[in-house]
């Protein structure tokens, strides 16, 4: 599987890290990875509305995560929901062939996978995401008041 993520320089962040969505993609269950062939992490930050974090294209064999601005858990159920839902159809009965599941059936899977893949997750960064600032594609923390690295000095 190919993972490509699109380059930023202004806030706000990606809810993944590469190490993060990579880690993702391995915890996920190979039934929900079916037909997967590229991951693409977007910086796209204007969706139509209602917002789309995840969409997968059956045809391309593409998924793409819009998943600036929201938390990393939010981005991992968007991700889920929509795997579930590519993934999961049942019998329509004689004469009717596949039919989707419902919504209220892809929210039960999806809760059941999310609990089952979030604690093997490795634990976010102890820093917040929307503290940092994008310098040429690298992000760097900005200063707290009273560090020896801000502008005002240290405090006393």
């Amino acid at each position: 599987m190919k993972i490509t993520i699109d380059r930023i320089e202004a806030h706000p962040p990606h809810a993944f890290s590469p190490g993060e969505l990579r880690a993702f993609l391995r915890v996920l269950p190979g039934e929900l990875l079916d037909g997967v062939e590229i991951v693409r992490l977007s910086n796209a930050t204007k969706s139509p509305q209602p917002r789309r974090i995840a969409a997968f294209s059956r045809l391309e064999g593409r998924l793409v995560v819009e998943s600036r601005g929201i938390s990393r858990e939010s981005a991992m159920r968007a991700v889920i929901r929509c795997l579930v839902r590519s993934n999961s159809v049942r019998d329509g009965g004689r004469g009717r062939g596949p039919v989707p599941l419902p919504d209220a059936e892809i929210e039960i899977l999806t809760d059941r996978w999310f609990a089952a893949i979030l604690p093997q997750m490795p634990e976010p960064p102890h820093w917040n995401r929307m503290e940092l600032r994008y310098a040429r594609g690298t992000f760097n923390q900005l200063p707290n008041a009273g560090d020896a690295t801000s502008p005002d000095g240290p405090s006393v």
